[in-house]
């Protein structure tokens, strides 16, 4: 608790996360002024990655001091919708995020089922997935987080998108050589990194 909460002063300077309203998230301040500061923060790469390093300890702290989470609630989910904002009812039952200030699930790709890493920039052959285990522990610690806290919600939303992200993973990098997705020349010298 105590390490975390100093590496949050500490970030106060350059470090310190801030709000962008153009693309609804928390980059680094040093990021939004050098797109190759910080291993591109400001451009949201890889925030999925670093953030859930974050989640995690944070879950575990609020784990065994609740009034740790309680006394800075607002941050942590902030940091967490960064990358998971969950969809909540609304007062009319209507269903949207659960902040409007975040987008659902950034760096999520519904369709397959898998996270890409490279957010804003641009690469030569589309965008880039370089850690399935980084981006399964950051949902994971998104669905810890909400459950130290008591927000089933986020809990059930990162268990969602951990799920997807595990299923994408066994089925992309791990699948079998016959599984149909990739040509028998490829799949059968087990390339894709099973």
């Amino acid at each position: 608790e105590m390490v975390i909460e100093v590496s949050l002063k500490t970030a106060a300077g350059t470090a310190a996360l801030v709000y962008d309203e153009t693309w609804g998230g928390l980059p680094t301040l040093k990021g939004t002024k050098d797109k190759d500061a910080d291993f591109g923060n400001g451009w949201y790469n890889d925030h999925h990655y670093h953030y859930g390093y974050t989640l995690y300890a944070i879950a575990v702290a609020v784990r065994f001091d609740p009034s740790f989470g309680k006394r800075l609630k607002p941050y942590w989910l902030s940091l967490a919708y960064d990358i998971a904002n969950p969809l909540a009812k609304g007062e009319q039952g209507a269903s949207g995020p659960a902040s409007p200030h975040f987008p659902l699930a950034r760096h999520k790709d519904f369709y397959d089922g898998h996270s890409w890493a490279s957010g804003l920039f641009d690469q030569a052959n589309s965008k880039s997935q370089e850690s399935v285990s980084e981006a399964t522990n950051a949902y994971y610690g998104a669905a810890l987080l909400g459950r130290s806290l008591g927000d089933s919600t986020l809990q059930d939303f990162g268990r969602l998108l951990l799920a997807m992200e595990t299923s994408a993973a066994q089925l992309y990098w791990q699948g079998p050589p016959d599984s149909g997705v990739y040509p028998s020349s490829f799949s059968g010298a087990n390339a894709m990194g099973g």
